[in-house]
């Protein structure tokens, strides 16, 4: 699908891009979503019908087809606050650091130069992580516009040091009293839970926002989005010769996603043993779930670990 849209003779549908294809087992119905650039708005009827014969003639007839199209839409405005939210979200170091003026949109024809004015020990760190290559490359995927970053040393005083520690005194304040505003309201309903892997889930889960750094076991729910299979190299000891300590080299698998509940988003990671990892490839995104683990930090970059997984229902 992604050549259709691309091939040269088929130049109408350069503003349209392939977003995704959820495929929902339950009720044999494929969501298949596009985004759109504003200029074809008025024409996305005529471009539909061709579109949508592409799939139809290729997926199983007896499969419910579900498209949806969405309007690519970017502003200065729009894409200052996308930015902010995302790097005080994912670095930790940001969170209390970071103000709007430190961040610089400007548009120009098809490009939007984004400046960003941070301290320099951030620079490398943001510029050399995965979740800022994965942000910059969502940005293109669903846009259509090209992205180019700038990174300035943004230079501390006394003064500057002075705000921030009256800025995380407030925040902690603000974060203390919304704490005892909020506490009827902690909870999400969810019903028809099912037990998956891991360990069972106990407790009624919590709404993302209050998932708290503390070391603590804790239960939240929501949908599961961009999972993805990752590798890494372990360590082990060796099983032969027994009077041998040795250690190999063994490549493991681990899984990374989000969890969304609608209001809010969560970074996880799940560690499968041997027997949980035949049923967690199982899972899909899209899939509804309840999951209980520990919410860490570690690098200035928090995720939750989880520890169990349960099928549930969003009440």
């Amino acid at each position: 699908m992604i050549d259709f849209l691309t091939q040269n003779v088929n130049s109408d549908y350069r503003f349209i891009k392939l977003n995704g294809c959820v495929y929902h087992v339950k009720n044999n119905t494929a969501v298949i979503t596009f985004f759109y650039a504003e200029q074809i708005a008025s024409n996305l009827g005529n471009l539909q019908d061709r579109l949508e014969q592409q799939y139809r003639a290729k997926i199983d007839p007896d499969v419910r087809l579900v498209f949806e199209y969405k309007k690519a839409y970017t502003d200065e405005l729009l894409l200052k606050m996308e930015i902010k939210k995302f790097l005080t979200r994912n670095f930790s170091i940001l969170t209390l650091a970071l103000d709007d003026e430190d961040i610089h949109v400007q548009q120009t024809d098809d490009t939007f130069k984004i400046n960003l004015h941070v301290t320099a020990q951030s620079i490398e760190y943001i510029k050399n992580s995965k979740p800022f290559a994965a942000f910059v490359a969502k940005l293109h995927d669903e846009n259509f516009y090209t992205f180019e970053f700038f990174f300035d040393v943004k230079k501390t005083t006394e003064d500057d040091d002075i705000r921030a520690l009256e800025k995380l005194e407030r925040y902690m304040k603000d974060t203390t009293a919304a704490d005892d505003t909020v506490k009827v309201d902690k909870t999400l309903r969810v019903k028809n839970v099912e037990y998956w892997l891991g360990k069972p889930i106990k407790e009624r889960p919590v709404k993302v926002e209050f998932i708290r750094v503390n070391g603590e076991e804790q239960t939240t729910a929501g949908e599961m989005k961009f999972l993805t299979k990752r590798e890494y190299v372990a360590r082990v000891i060796a099983r032969e010769p027994k009077q041998s300590r040795s250690t190999e080299a063994q490549t493991k698998s681990y899984y990374t996603f989000v969890l969304d509940d609608n209001k809010n988003r969560l970074q996880c990671v799940f560690f499968p043993t041997d027997k949980t990892l035949a049923k967690f490839e199982k899972l899909v995104n899209g899939t509804v779930i309840c999951v209980t683990g520990i919410n860490s930090e570690r690098n200035g970059r928090t995720s939750f670990r989880v520890s169990g997984v349960s099928f549930c229902e969003m009440a």
